[in-house]
């Protein structure tokens, strides 16, 4: 019975104990040398696409702008309490081209409403490379 009370006691310790964590926050637009992002000790990475262009993270998953209204516009790598992220993350931008699905309003003689429309760049304005970056990591400052 001891060892039961003692087990429920060291676990309520641990739940108590504060959490030694830090934030780190990136903003990236292409124009750095070395496009790639890696952070020693990371728990958490999240990404979100504030531009108006293409983000795609090493070469196969694609972070669209919020305009072309496909998803994900943001994404969460997350790894549990004993786990740590040794990813190396490689990113690049990509313009829209002209033709590629976008979500928009169809306009008819009586109502207007969503639908899948291709991308006309004509008039558009410049597309800005403009990627979020928020890293956990476990803080050294408390241990």
């Amino acid at each position: 019975m001891n060892e039961v009370i003692l087990k429920i006691y060291r676990a309520c310790l641990d739940i108590l104990k504060p959490q030694n964590f830090e934030y780190k926050f990136f903003v990236v637009n292409g124009s750095e040398e070395n496009k790639q992002i890696k952070i020693a000790n990371s728990i958490e990475y999240e990404f979100v696409n504030s531009g108006s262009s293409k983000v795609i993270l090493n070469d196969n998953l694609i972070i669209y702008p919020y305009w072309m209204g496909i998803e994900p516009v943001r994404l969460k790598f997350t790894c549990q309490k004993n786990e740590v992220d040794v990813s190396i993350y490689e990113y690049r931008f990509e313009d829209a081209k002209a033709g590629e699905g976008v979500w928009g309003y169809v306009y008819t003689a009586v109502t207007s409403s969503n639908g899948w429309l291709p991308y006309d760049p004509t008039g558009a304005a410049p597309l800005v490379n403009k990627l979020q970056v928020v890293v956990k990591q476990r803080s050294s400052q408390y241990e």
